[in-house]
């Protein structure tokens, strides 16, 4: 026996969506975020002002981290 039934949903948590991570990054709705990254300039001044390159870095790096220390 696996232990698992045809259908059935995985144990824990859900995954985390890769539009949930835009939505979380940005503080935008998806829509607007689309609209934004179309207009290369608009995005670049985005991420200028809210620091979202920045933000995003600084998680990746604490992931890396935690990762390792186990």
């Amino acid at each position: 026996m696996q232990g698992t039934m045809p259908g059935a949903r995985r144990r824990g948590r859900p995954r985390t969506a890769w539009m949930d991570n835009i939505k979380t990054w940005t503080e935008l709705p998806v829509e607007e975020s689309i609209r934004t990254t179309e207009d290369r300039d608009k995005w670049k001044k985005y991420r200028y002002v809210h620091g979202v390159a920045e933000r995003e870095r600084e998680k990746f790096i604490c992931q890396v981290r935690n990762k390792t220390k186990d």
